[in-house]
């Protein structure tokens, strides 16, 4: 087979991090998997929205793509702090992580609504509802905020 006689780079790259991988798994846990898993996903979520594009750098392209993997990191480390729970969940850090999932399963119904019940208002939704969830100034911050809730509460 031509890709392990002469494997490109990439082939390179997936294998090396498919190892890499493993042996954090065996070795830490497969805690630890799942934690960049969730990071991941996190990181796909959080990035679109920054306005990297904006500054005014040499080498743009490595500069976004060092940002993506520091924002994974930082998120691994922080999921990790978040995963070692004492057990003291305080009542008001349950209210606001509570908070945050129905304004995020609303803000979710938002996102796959067919539009015409929306445009329409046929299901008779409050102007404050439309303008808080459906308001493109706020409407990425209903995917931003249930994150920050999870690293910090």
């Amino acid at each position: 087979m031509p890709i392990f006689s002469h494997p490109t780079w990439d082939i390179v790259l997936f294998l090396c991090l498919m190892a890499m991988g493993f042996f954090i798994g065996v070795s830490r846990g497969k805690k630890n998997i799942v934690v960049a898993l969730i990071a991941l996903y996190m990181d796909l979520v959080i990035f679109p929205i920054l306005p990297i594009e904006t500054l005014p750098v040499s080498g743009k392209n490595y500069f976004i793509v060092g940002i993506f993997f520091a924002i994974f990191i930082l998120l691994s480390f922080l999921l990790r702090r978040v995963l070692k729970s004492t057990g003291e969940e305080g009542w008001w850090r349950i209210f606001v992580l509570s908070f945050l999932l129905a304004a995020f399963i609303f803000a979710a119904f938002f996102v796959i609504a067919p539009k015409e019940i929306i445009v329409q208002n046929t299901w008779g939704f409050s102007p404050l509802t439309i303008k808080i969830f459906l308001n493109s100034s706020y409407a990425k911050y209903w995917l931003i905020l249930p994150l920050l809730g999870i690293l910090f509460f």
